[in-house]
């Protein structure tokens, strides 16, 4: 493995707490005119770096609803960023000279979408203290999948003039100085929402589900396996979350505890079904259902145990609907 040395100071992660205080990142949709925050599930403690999303609610999907993302920065103290002109121990983690003007960013990428942006978020001098900044960025509904990676990275926003002590800093606007932090979120597959889909077809059962996977531990979750909502069914009503009096909580509980059973089912049918899950790939259906083990606690040793930890489970999350 190659291995990167910088020709000039970057951001050395001591100073973290000294400069910045940074909060979680929070991640929100809007219906309607709610703005409804998701949660983020993850065993990490402290601030988080990686999570999946959820929706208590059960509405939000990435097809459906754009995602905002939302993060606060304040500056505790910039000056410790910058060269005090002279050689001194106040100046143990400057990666700017003194008068030049620092960048702050956040940068994202998803490989699964193809795409990839940055978002300015300010700029921070010698003399910044107790400034606020807001992250606030929306992504288009159905725009982006799989799992997003963000990172706030420092660059030469303006270039400074160094004298004879600070020639060795880079002063190049757009140069990199290096990043505060990174965070990876999962928006699809690996349990983040379950692929609910509404279509119109007279004659066919209220609710079905679909799994088309020939690999579970490599093909994708969110491509390979579906639940079917009809809303030509004469019951359809109770099943349409925007039809608030007729919407039957419990019975759209036991269907989608029904679907997920079928999926576990499905998958445990197969040869050395649950070997799979060991050594399944990121975001596949094997790996889905790892995750409905190990993360949310569901038994799915048999059949009749996987019918009352998904059932359990259904109940607890829709009780709020």
């Amino acid at each position: 493995m190659s291995q990167t040395i910088p020709l000039f100071p970057t951001f050395n992660e001591d100073a973290k707490s000294d400069v910045f205080k940074l909060e979680e990142y929070v991640f929100t949709y809007k219906r309607d005119d709610e703005i409804i925050e998701l949660i983020q599930e993850s065993d990490d403690t402290g601030l988080r770096t990686e999570a999946a999303l959820s929706d208590e609610t059960g509405y939000w999907n990435p097809d459906e609803y754009p995602l905002c993302v939302n993060r606060k920065i304040r500056i505790i103290k910039a000056a410790h960023l910058f060269s005090t002109g002279e050689p001194s121990p106040d100046a143990l983690y400057a990666i700017a000279c003194h008068d030049a003007t620092i960048g702050l960013a956040l940068k994202w990428y998803s490989a699964e979408s193809n795409q990839c942006g940055a978002i300015p978020i300010g700029t921070i001098t010698n003399t910044t203290r107790n400034t606020e900044f807001t992250i606030n960025y929306n992504f288009d509904k159905a725009s982006i999948r799989g799992e997003i990676f963000f990172k706030i990275i420092l660059y030469i926003y303006r270039s400074g003039k160094p004298n004879d002590y600070e020639r060795h800093f880079a002063n190049t606007p757009g140069t990199v100085l290096g990043e505060i932090d990174t965070f990876a979120v999962r928006i699809d597959g690996n349990g983040s929402f379950f692929p609910i889909y509404e279509i119109d077809k007279p004659g066919e059962p209220l609710w079905d589900v679909k799994c088309t996977w020939t690999d579970a531990a490599s093909d994708p979750f969110s491509d390979c396996v579906s639940i079917f909502i009809n809303k030509a069914h004469k019951n359809y009503k109770y099943l349409n979350r925007e039809d608030a009096r007729n919407f039957n909580t419990q019975l759209f509980s036991e269907i989608m505890s029904s679907a997920i059973c079928v999926i576990v089912e499905t998958l445990r049918s197969e040869e050395n079904s649950l070997s799979s899950l060991e050594n399944a790939q990121e975001g596949s259906v094997a790996q889905a259902v790892s995750y409905f083990r190990e993360k949310l606690d569901w038994n799915i040793k048999s059949s009749q145990l996987t019918s009352r930890s998904v059932r359990l489970f259904f109940e607890e999350k829709f009780k709020k609907l």
